[in-house]
């Protein structure tokens, strides 16, 4: 299937945000239009495109490779002994080419999977209704469960603007979901609602949050309203801050484990000691050693479809041979 039958099919199943002008990056995506879900959606569109062509070019090399085993006319004698050193040399250079191609494949399987799940993150903090009998629903919740996010974590010296807030990308895009959320949490507590609850605290002496039921009427029907319309959304927001800001830097170490397997692939690094993300890993400051490490319990727990793919290959390989 070439690469954008499979985006057509990608937009009209769902997975990605269907749109009459769907941009060719995300960094194309209008800033008024650059949300979560409209980045992620184009970065994943992408990555399937770029598969798409790996996977027709993996047609051409298997296919070279074939020529060159099918001069080998002898199945009793070692392809090796009856190839010229040219034809040897050819079929290595070809050989080479081609776990290099299902690397790279793999590289965008992983950016997609990740993408995906963030996606399905994004939905859980869109208020999108979450059905735990869908997988999709569930990974995006373990993402947002592996950071550990915790009520009052959330520090105003913690939000990071992007470097460049001129065109649209993914951390911009959690930005500004971000900012919108800090944005809603600070008019709450600077709200009428706010002044409301604390001469309740101030007046029953307690600096924790307000039980109805053990409070006189009529003080018992305002604390329970000032709960629904104060305390819920207080939650809410708080958790929102904290969550888009994990999910900046999910994104940002997705974005590093990618380039570092693909700067791996160039370089012939086939060593973990010497992998480049290794490297990254070493000379980290705690936060991106504490996401690197979110990201591989998400690799581990959540394959890519490339990966599940090779481990079916495998299974039926053995199958085979029983």
């Amino acid at each position: 299937m070439k690469a954008h039958y499979l985006s057509l099919a990608l937009v009209l199943s769902g997975v990605v945000d269907a749109s009459p002008r769907f941009p060719p990056s995300v960094s194309a995506i209008p800033l008024p239009s650059c949300t979560p879900s409209r980045a992620l959606s184009v970065d994943y569109v992408s990555s399937v495109d770029r598969q798409g062509d790996a996977a027709n070019q993996a047609i051409l090399l298997i296919n070279r490779i074939k020529k060159i085993s099918a001069l080998a006319t002898n199945p009793r004698e070692s392809i090796g002994k009856q190839l010229t050193p040219t034809q040897i040399e050819n079929f290595e250079n070809l050989r080479s080419q081609l776990i290099m191609n299902q690397m790279g494949q793999l590289a965008e399987s992983r950016l997609q999977r990740d993408d995906h799940v963030m996606s399905n993150a994004v939905d859980n903090l869109d208020g999108v209704p979450i059905n735990l009998k869908n997988k999709s629903s569930r990974d995006g919740l373990r993402l947002l469960a592996a950071f550990g996010i915790a009520l009052g974590k959330y520090s105003m010296d913690v939000m990071r603007r992007p470097s460049n807030t001129s065109t649209c990308s993914i951390d911009v895009a959690f930005f500004n979901a971000e900012r919108n959320a800090t944005v809603r949490l600070i008019n709450l507590e600077r709200s009428n609602e706010m002044t409301m609850y604390s001469r309740l605290q101030e007046k029953y002496k307690t600096k924790g949050p307000l039980e109805p039921k053990k409070l006189p009427s009529p003080d018992r029907e305002e604390a329970a309203w000032l709960n629904k319309a104060l305390i819920a959304p207080l939650r809410r927001d708080s958790f929102d801050v904290s969550a888009w800001e994990d999910l900046r830097r999910f994104s940002h170490v997705s974005r590093l484990e990618y380039k570092a397997l693909r700067n791996d692939i160039i370089n012939g690094n086939d060593s973990s000691k010497d992998s480049t993300i290794n490297k990254i890993y070493a000379s980290a400051d705690a936060e991106t050693k504490q996401t690197i490490k979110v990201w591989n319990a998400i690799d581990s727990t959540i394959p890519s479809d490339q990966v599940r793919l090779l481990e079916m290959s495998k299974k039926l390989m053995n199958q085979a041979k029983q």
